[in-house]
């Protein structure tokens, strides 16, 4: 709106007669006095434009410190973001090094990730993001130390003692796998169900090109034990079978990790003997030493033992 002073001094804003945008004084050479304080622009006696109050001394003090405040916040935000964008360059100058290959830049939320999250991002290339994956807010089991893991162990122990498989824990069994392998899906899943550990669950990550799985993708939902995630790739441009592992270690909510792979056949009792080897040993980490071999191609099971003939 347009202000103009009137003869008194007083600005004048639009008028509340006619409409005018706003005031005009006269020429100082007038007839009368009345015309002296019409509106140039529409002839309205000043009295009929809004006065318009001017700022206070005061006024004028707040209202550069409200502007001085404003600039602060701008210039605090453009510094955080400078700070993130640092952040994250680092993170990925970091998991280069370490990777010795090409990451995908981090989006702008991962300044609050952790280094785990980061990672999931750099192994998946960007596939996975770790809070917003329809997965990523599964109540994962803490990772235990000193009094509680020897509590945990000495449960198990027990219940090992007993011969008890139940209330020694969740199995959280992952199996890497592609969209040329689905054909071994429906075998891995009776493998899985057949095992006699009680309480576990399956975490299928899928890469493919064509089309996902159509076995687990029709499970998914129907069966709580499955997780299912299954991301499409270029060809030539699958993430490695580690990173599948380690997408699915994220995922796991079991007090115990088990590698199944998708073309392998497990004995109903597999898992439950694994971890009762392990319990008995005190150990970490076991795997199998030797184990047998088909090959479908002639019909004959050989048995594979890498230590007694390397």
């Amino acid at each position: 709106t347009l202000k103009g002073l009137d003869p008194a001094g007083r600005a004048r804003g639009t008028c509340n007669a006619c409409g005018c945008d706003g005031y005009v004084p006269v020429s100082r050479r007038c007839d009368s006095i009345s015309a002296f304080f019409n509106c140039r622009r529409c002839s309205c006696h000043a009295e009929c434009h809004s006065e318009v109050r001017t700022r206070t001394a005061e006024e004028e003090a707040s209202m550069l410190r409200l502007v001085e405040e404003q600039e602060v916040e701008r210039l605090r935000k453009e510094a955080e973001e400078e700070e993130k964008t640092l952040k994250l360059r680092e993170a990925e100058r970091e998991a280069k090094d370490l990777l010795s290959r090409h990451v995908v830049p981090l989006p702008r939320d991962a300044a609050d990730w952790d280094k785990r999250e980061r990672f999931l991002w750099f192994w998946s290339d960007g596939l996975l993001h770790p809070r917003e994956s329809r997965h990523a807010l599964r109540q994962r089991r803490p990772c235990l130390e000193g009094e509680e893991k020897t509590a945990r162990q000495k449960k198990a122990a027990a219940a090992l003692a007993l011969g008890e498989l139940a209330g020694r824990g969740k199995a959280s069994v992952i199996t890497p796998t592609t969209g040329g392998r689905q054909a071994f899906h429906r075998q891995l899943w009776a493998c899985f169900t057949k095992q006699t550990w009680p309480d576990k669950e399956l975490i299928v990550i899928e890469t493919y090109e064509g089309k996902p799985s159509k076995f687990f993708s029709e499970l998914e939902g129907k069966d709580d034990r499955l997780v299912f995630l299954s991301f499409k790739v270029a060809k030539g441009q699958d993430i490695s079978i580690g990173s599948k592992r380690n997408v699915g270690q994220h995922l796991a909510t079991g007090d115990y990790i088990v590698n199944f792979d998708d073309d392998d056949l497990y004995a109903p009792p597999y898992i439950a003997t694994m971890l009762d080897r392990m319990e008995e040993r005190g150990a970490d980490l076991i795997t199998l030493s030797s184990w047998y071999v088909f090959d479908t191609d002639n019909g004959v099971m050989a048995y594979c033992d890498p230590e007694k003939y390397a």
